[in-house]
């Protein structure tokens, strides 16, 4: 046996396979983020993007320009031509 790959010895590395890359991109108000799982729950959502916890989330469908809001509680499947965005609501102001 090859001594240089024998990982018992000192300074030797063990063979190890490459890392994968990312299979899944992850759109959030146009920045795409490397995701490695087919979905994502909301509160990954709010980490990778940074927002508070309490900001609101929508799902854009980037072919129809459709907004939907997802369940916090389940996690969302990525598929092509999604994208996520802060929910935001404006207000006169007056009163």
């Amino acid at each position: 046996m090859d001594s240089s790959h024998d990982i018992s010895q000192p300074g030797t590395q063990a063979d190890l396979p490459p890392r994968p890359s990312p299979a899944y991109q992850v759109i959030i108000e146009g920045a795409e983020r490397p995701w490695r799982s087919p979905t994502i729950t909301i509160a990954q959502v709010r980490a990778l993007a940074r927002w508070d916890v309490r900001q609101a989330v929508v799902e854009v469908d980037l072919e129809t320009s459709t907004e939907t809001t997802p369940d916090t509680t389940r996690p969302v499947t990525l598929r092509p031509a999604a994208e996520f965005a802060r929910k935001i609501r404006f207000t006169d102001g007056l009163g």
